[in-house]
């Protein structure tokens, strides 16, 4: 625990923890939840950036060297990235096969545009972590985080998929668990940010598969 807080050798860590914890602290006090009115919101901002520290976290701590650290968290930030854009893509559900054949499965365009979804770019993405395989390990806070997505998006799915961009649209599916009223703008609006700030943590997964605590690191 002593060496989990130095600060000499996680000062990049700490930085990056103390931002995280501006960002926090700005959202709560401003009441928004959306970066400057844009399309990014701060739970997105917060995992992303989550992502990227604890990548580098656990790779300081098997030894790895900064400039080493600093491409793979970039790697496993687009990963998570792209992840919960997966699940949240396909929780919408598909179509048909034919269609996710031919419209995502071998889409090699470079845009996303007239009803396609990039799938094949996603999944490129998404695996670019794994070239540092030999640092990885499961673990049980990645079991845990795992199943905690898992819930969430459950439970989002189940109270009818609310939008808090699109509550016109609510209920995407049909509603099993009944909180919603359906036309409460406000309401949707409510669960659809809570839903979706929830299900952010999807995002600091490819992190968490560096969570190994085995020194494997060569200092030379």
């Amino acid at each position: 625990m002593l060496e989990v807080l130095n600060p000499r050798k996680y000062w990049f860590e700490l930085i990056l923890g103390g931002a995280i914890i501006g960002v926090l602290l700005y959202a709560a006090l401003s009441g928004e939840f959306t970066v400057a009115g844009g399309a990014l919101t701060y739970p997105s901002l917060v995992f992303y950036v989550l992502c990227f520290a604890l990548t580098s976290f656990f790779l300081n701590r098997q030894g790895l060297k900064f400039l080493d650290r600093i491409f793979y968290c970039f790697a496993a930030m687009a990963s998570g990235i792209v992840l919960f854009e997966l699940v949240y893509h396909y929780a919408y559900g598909v179509l048909s096969f034919s269609d996710f054949l031919h419209y995502e499965l071998f889409f090699f365009g470079n845009q996303s545009a007239h009803g396609y979804f990039s799938l094949d770019w996603y999944l490129i993405i998404l695996v670019v972590p794994f070239i540092g395989w030999r640092y990885m390990a499961i673990n049980k806070i990645l079991i845990g985080v795992i199943v905690f997505s898992t819930v969430v998006m459950f439970f989002w799915i189940a109270t009818g998929y609310p939008q808090f961009l699109d509550p016109q649209y609510f209920p995407a599916y049909n509603v099993l668990i009944n909180v919603i009223q359906k036309g409460n703008t406000a309401q949707i609006e409510f669960y659809g940010e809570l839903f979706n700030g929830l299900a952010k943590i999807i995002a600091i997964i490819p992190a968490l598969l560096f969570n190994s605590s085995r020194k494997q690191i060569s200092k030379k």
